[in-house]
């Protein structure tokens, strides 16, 4: 069944990173369900974005270019960088120095992650899990998928909870950027720094409140308040937030594929309504930063 023409999707992954469609899948299913546009962002890597780029044209549905940063937290916190479609290729030039030490980090972890599990007694190789991620970069995600399918646990979650998320024995944290600097690469790369799924951060309202006051201070743009995930009433509290701090609101499935088959790409659980007049507000914005430069 198709959707109506006005809604999109501003947070999905591929198998660039942890998803398990390809971009140009992706992509083709975002056309086929009526979405107006759909926004790759895959973690730590902009991989995927030339082909869902194409895509985008060959299906004719808009295709924003993205990219998800960890960045150092108590909780867990994440920033989104959403780039002008017009010259998405200098931004995409601009930020891919950053990227490959990104992911020379993510390496080590994931080895770190595999020797752990290795200790406590499970048959894990490096091999299995390289195949898991068909050749692109491989996350903690894979490594649980290899767990599932080799029977460890029974599904992914459960690997998360007992044995690789945080406070597990087999848990390695992940090196990454500070807010600040998360947020300034996104900017010199002509870009909008946005703060995704914000109750990751685990902190009450108030305290919540003030630290995205921070984080404007250093640049941020917007915040994910209507994330799939969250209640009618999370989503009103983030909503306020944003128009109490003069932020962009957007919003995602933070679609995995089969790895989060709880969300689907447009609807998530079913409730997600992310209207196409935010990402018009993005743009809008990007054109009035005055960091943009194009070639």
């Amino acid at each position: 069944m198709k959707l109506k023409r006005n809604r999109i999707d501003l947070h999905v992954h591929t198998t660039a990173s942890d998803g398990t469609d390809r971009p140009e899948v992706v992509v083709k299913k975002a056309c086929s369900l009526g979405l107006a546009a759909v926004a790759v962002t895959d973690h730590d890597t902009v991989d995927g974005v030339e082909e869902a780029m194409s895509a985008g044209i060959n299906f004719h549905i808009e295709v924003v270019p993205g990219i998800e940063f960890s960045v150092e937290s108590a909780g867990e916190m994440h920033i989104l960088g959403y780039f002008p479609h017009q010259c998405w290729k200098d931004s995409l030039d601009r930020i891919s120095r950053i990227l490959k030490q990104l992911q020379q980090r993510r390496e080590i972890r994931n080895h770190q992650v595999l020797g752990k599990l290795n200790d406590a007694g499970f048959n894990l190789t490096m091999e299995e899990v390289k195949k898991e991620a068909g050749g692109k970069i491989i996350s903690r995600l894979h490594i649980a998928s290899v767990m599932v399918r080799k029977g460890y646990e029974p599904d992914i979650s459960m690997v998360f909870n007992k044995h690789i998320g945080k406070g597990c024995d087999a848990y390695v944290p992940k090196e990454v950027l500070s807010p600040e600097e998360g947020i300034q690469i996104i900017q010199n790369a002509g870009g909008l720094p946005v703060l995704a799924h914000p109750f990751s951060l685990a902190l009450e309202l108030p305290a919540l409140q003030e630290r995205i006051r921070a984080l404007k201070s250093y640049g941020l743009a917007g915040i994910e308040a209507i994330y799939w995930e969250y209640s009618e009433i999370q989503r009103q509290h983030l909503l306020h937030i944003a128009s109490e701090n003069g932020l962009l609101v957007t919003g995602g499935s933070d679609y995995h594929g089969e790895y989060r088959s709880k969300s689907q790409l447009g609807t998530g659980a079913g409730d997600l309504w992310v209207d196409e007049i935010l990402l018009q507000n993005m743009k809008e914005s990007m054109a009035r930063a005055t960091h943009m430069r194009c070639r």
